[in-house]
């Protein structure tokens, strides 16, 4: 994906794919960003090359927005 986008607003993480850019938006909230940052932050410092998160909302998810659409995350060596 040649391009991510970020951008600060109020409320829960939501997850985008903008098709006509083919880049992937990701906004929300301060504490949202935050939170989403260290999940990924731990995720690449476990360094296994094989493992991969789900990142998906599910009703009572504390930061993702019913609207985030589903993402798989996986390191490339």
């Amino acid at each position: 994906m040649p391009a991510i986008e970020f951008e600060r607003t109020e409320g829960n993480l939501m997850i985008s794919y903008l098709s006509d850019r083919d880049a992937l938006r990701i906004e929300g909230g301060a504490e949202e960003l935050e939170v989403f940052a260290s999940v990924l932050e731990e995720f690449g410092d476990e360094g296994d090359i094989t493992a991969h998160i789900h990142v998906e909302h599910v009703p009572g998810h504390e930061y993702l927005s019913p609207r985030t659409e589903p993402l798989v995350i996986a390191l490339n060596a």
